[in-house]
């Protein structure tokens, strides 16, 4: 677009048109003859490295220099060079006492001179991002002071800045923003090259009250693109909030939440409204004052609430421990009933492998009333079940409806056969099955279940009568020694037919 035209522009106005001015000749000056342009703003560093550059390769390219007061040369091009020059001319003068320079001639105004100052050195050292901002600060009013001066630029202005500056046009509106918005105390890092120009630009597109409360609660040590973006969000969150507690306006305790949320870990503040909503308001050091009879009624709850948990976790500990004692106690019966040793039960169970005995005594004593049981101490079959697994068996069978011998694969007989009430609602006898069976007063009938209907299976009318009302029933138990219940013959005859 301009780029071309503008190449011609500041050729012609800066006297390099000619053929003959084209054929540069290099000339040795002495060091003591330069000067420095008082225009150059650019930053002096990396000497030491520059100068052992130098001295271990050469001057690979001369200076630039322009015709001062005589005998001095004023420095267009080669600031740092001249620099580093100077500080091995300390050591080895004789060496280093001429420099070879390429004299240029004058231009046209100050202004055309400056230009050719910042154009000669944009190709040729390392800018920082405040650098060329100022750089371009200073290329945009020269080039206008040129304009009114009846030089003309075709195109954009903007785009002979950038193009001067050797930098696109998309940073360049950034350095704009970077210099207009950011502020001090983040420029003066900016300028000393200790904050990039990513974050810088970041920076300046925040307000200033939020890039101050950034400084003033993060690291800037720390600071980084993506931090700027977090760190911006949580400040617009706790800002200007309103007051939850107790005056209505704004939140005046959000500044010091500010250096909270952005100082070292997670705190997770601008999540909530105010620090009573907080889940961590009890155990926070940094909590707003304004909320200390909420924080101490917290406490006071959490604490009432954990007594309680300490007083459920006794009872529970008291259960499983009652458990595994009762379970202790009717092993130790059977044990004497049948006359097995605690060593010739051990060695029944086929535990020779494990060192489960651990003598007589030990036995005795844990099947006793004094054993030391706690909720932890296994049952007696096995070193690795406590009480609160045999509880898990006896929750699963109950929830199936069936005996721990059917889930265990002991029996094929899957009802429970005990005392429990049943009722109806939830599931009948099978075809036959004898029972005792309750009215809704819980008066209870032995019967027997038949066609759908609970029948009186007494002497006088051996299932004969239906009974009414029954809402409940239970298993009659099987008797010993082949005994049947009264009128159990004439049922079952009943049932063949």
């Amino acid at each position: 677009m301009a780029k071309f035209e503008l190449g011609s522009v500041l050729a012609e106005a800066l006297g390099n048109v000619s053929e003959t001015d084209t054929r540069e000749r290099i000339e040795y000056l002495p060091l003591s003859s330069l000067v420095s342009d008082e225009r150059n703003f650019y930053s002096i560093d990396g000497l030491e490295e520059l100068a052992a550059n130098i001295e271990l390769v050469g001057l690979q390219q001369p200076l630039r220099v322009l015709r001062g007061e005589d005998p001095y040369y004023v420095i267009v091009s080669g600031h740092r060079r001249a620099a580093a020059l100077k500080i091995l001319a300390k050591e080895d003068p004789e060496r280093w006492k001429t420099v070879p320079c390429i004299v240029e001639r004058p231009a046209a105004s100050p202004e055309m001179e400056e230009l050719r100052l910042i154009y000669a050195n944009a190709d040729t050292r390392r800018m920082t991002s405040a650098d060329q901002a100022k750089q371009a600060e200073r290329v945009s009013e020269l080039l206008y002071a040129l304009k009114e001066q009846g030089v003309e630029f075709p195109g954009r202005m903007r785009d002979h800045v950038a193009e001067i500056c050797k930098i696109n046009a998309t940073k360049l509106a950034e350095l704009k923003v970077i210099r207009e918005k950011l502020i001090p105390n983040w420029r003066v890092r900016w300028k000393t090259g200790l904050l990039s120009h990513a974050c810088a630009y970041k920076l300046a597109q925040q307000s200033e009250e939020v890039q101050e409360q950034i400084f003033a609660a993060s690291n800037p040590e720390n600071i980084s693109e993506w931090r700027v973006d977090s760190y911006a969000k949580t400040v617009g969150k706790l800002l200007h909030r309103d007051c939850q507690v107790s005056k209505p306006g704004e939140c005046l305790y959000a500044k010091s939440l500010i250096a909270v949320e952005l100082g070292p870990g997670y705190h997770g503040c601008s999540n909530y409204r105010c620090c009573k909503e907080c889940p961590d308001l009890i155990t926070c050091k940094d909590s707003c004052p304004n909320v200390i009879d909420v924080k101490s009624a917290k406490k006071a709850a959490q604490k009432a609430k954990r007594a309680e948990e300490i007083k459920a976790e006794k009872a529970r500990s008291a259960q499983l421990e009652g458990i595994t004692r009762k379970i202790w106690t009717r092993f130790g019966e059977l044990r004497r009933e049948k006359g097995f040793s605690a060593k010739e039960i051990t060695e029944l169970r086929g535990d020779q492998f494990f060192p489960f005995y651990r003598g007589e005594e030990w036995h005795e004593q844990m099947e006793g009333p004094d054993a030391k049981i706690t909720e932890h101490t296994a049952v007696p079959w096995t070193n690795s079940m406590q009480a609160d697994d045999v509880e898990k068996l006896i929750k699963t069978a109950d929830a199936f409806g069936v005996s721990c011998d059917y889930l265990l694969g002991r029996t094929d007989e899957a009802r429970i056969e005990g005392p429990a009430l049943i009722s109806v609602d939830d599931r009948y006898p099978k075809e036959g099955q004898y029972v005792m069976a309750f009215t809704r007063w819980l008066v209870p009938v032995p019967s027997v279940y038949f066609r759908a209907a609970f029948m009186d299976c007494t002497e006088k009318s051996v299932g004969n009568t239906r009974l009414k009302g029954i809402e409940f029933w239970s298993p009659m138990p099987r008797l010993p020694d082949g005994r049947k219940w009264p009128g159990q013959e004439t049922i079952e005859e009943i049932v063949k037919k």
